[in-house]
């Protein structure tokens, strides 16, 4: 299969983590599927935007191995009221039930897009 650009959106993310991949809010859904063995998909950008008028906080982390690893890409990160914050600034590989966590300190305060390059 060739590869192709995927993006993983997500509006109004609180104050319980949202899983980009999976596309799930609360609980890890399994992350990225269907890879053929020896491929990978590579994270090639990630941002979190605050959408209130106020400063938030937000912790983005990356859940590995179906979620039995989890190493932060970022930690009590303040981002002011409106602003923007790339997250992934390299590329990052990610491989079968691999996910990508953003949770925010305050109610409905960002949204993010992870954008990807999936090899399957």
């Amino acid at each position: 299969m060739a590869t192709q650009f995927k993006n993983h959106t997500a509006q109004a993310i609180g104050t319980t983590a949202y899983y980009l991949v999976s596309q799930s809010s609360g609980s890890f859904g399994g992350g990225i599927q269907g890879l053929t063995s020896g491929k990978a998909v590579i994270m090639v950008g990630l941002m979190i935007s605050n959408i209130l008028t106020t400063s938030i906080t937000v912790d983005v982390v990356h859940y590995q191995q179906a979620g039995s690893k989890t190493t932060h890409l970022a930690k009590t990160l303040t981002i002011p009221a409106g602003d923007a914050v790339e997250i992934v600034q390299g590329k990052i590989v990610l491989v079968g039930n691999d996910d990508i966590s953003v949770v925010s300190d305050t109610a409905s305060g960002a949204d993010a897009i992870l954008s990807v390059l999936f090899d399957a």
